[in-house]
């Protein structure tokens, strides 16, 4: 006989499993691909749990090859899932326990790298990378994001291009310094959950994602690769086309034309006109490369000898981050 706690925690597990079926067919399978293989976990976690006919079912749809053939294992998978359900409440007499799990079920914990702030739709999203993917995401803020305490006249001299350099001359003659921002900087760790897809023109998509129990990731780990991006950017010595991780082709650091945003694909149309808004034609970029698209993704002002490199966020004000600068 199947113990209450266990067909309840079983019973949440195949609702989440059919939550994520019905998204696949609400986003078409062009755009949900990257969700389909995450399939593969939830079908990994039923064979654990003793379920491995079910398991078998949740796996096909991961490994469809078409639209046709995805559909028919959506419907098995589905029906499978809320037969057994159903069922669980009222377990009859003579259910065998489930066999044990040969390691605790729970949802994987990801190691994201924040890279810039984007609107989607109007809300903020966050840009970030799972480089040991070649992955970009977005993701909901998982922290609010502090304002600035800055007055409104400083506010009000910084927009424009003078006045942002005269802002940035000031800072230098006083000595003013700003700490190193978390972008390219901190490790975000949480558990992924997927909520939307979103088209990069014709070339591909890319996945939104909410972060359930959000965290900074602390201690060093010269492994991640960001401390050779930072040195990069902090000698100001940049070669068109560079990767950003060392582990992973899509994120680069490009030169782009601001007088030609035709060439690139945008995300919104906030991001195109705060690209619009910077101060010189050729400009430093990190930017996403799907295929031959080239998606902007932040603004770059690489780092001197005596300046930190700052990052410009493609959102309304072009608000810029300080970025860290490796010492030692």
């Amino acid at each position: 006989m199947i113990e209450t706690a266990a067909a309840r925690a079983l019973a949440e597990q195949l609702r989440q499993v059919e939550d994520r079926l019905g998204r696949l067919l609400i986003s078409g399978w062009r755009q949900a691909r990257a969700e389909a293989a995450e399939l593969r976990h939830e079908a990994d976690q039923l064979a654990e749990a003793g379920l491995p006919e079910l398991a078998a079912r949740v796996r096909v749809v991961a490994e469809a090859s078409d639209p046709a053939e995805v559909l028919k294992a959506i419907a098995l998978a589905t029906s499978a899932c809320r037969l057994l359900r159903v069922r669980l409440p009222a377990a009859p007499q003579g259910w065998t326990p489930l066999t044990p799990a040969s390691k605790a079920r729970r949802a994987r914990t990801e190691a994201l790298v924040p890279i810039s702030r984007l609107l989607l739709d109007g809300r903020e999203v966050w840009v970030c990378a799972r480089p040991n993917r070649n992955e970009m995401l977005l993701v909901e803020p998982p922290f609010p994001e502090a304002e600035p305490a800055e007055p409104a006249a400083a506010v009000a001299e910084a927009t424009g291009v003078f006045g942002r350099l005269r802002r940035q001359i000031a800072q230098a003659l006083a000595g003013e310094t700003n700490a190193p921002s978390h972008w390219l900087n901190r490790r975000l760790a949480g558990t992924l959950r997927w909520q939307a897809q979103y088209p990069l023109g014709v070339q591909g998509d890319v996945g939104y994602w909410t972060l359930e129990d959000p965290s900074w990731v602390t201690g060093q780990d010269e492994q991640n690769g960001l401390r050779v991006i930072q040195e990069v950017l902090s000698t100001g010595r940049q070669q068109d086309g560079a990767l950003l991780f060392w582990n992973s082709g899509g994120f680069r650091i490009r030169e782009l034309d601001r007088l030609d945003p035709a060439s690139y694909v945008w995300l919104d149309p906030s991001t195109a006109e705060a690209f619009g808004q910077a101060p010189s034609a050729k400009l430093w970029a990190i930017v996403w490369m799907e295929g031959t698209a080239v998606v902007p993704v932040a603004l770059l002002t690489l780092g001197g000898l005596v300046s930190p490199p700052r990052l410009t966020h493609l959102i309304p004000g072009t608000p810029e981050d300080v970025l860290v600068r490796p010492t030692g």
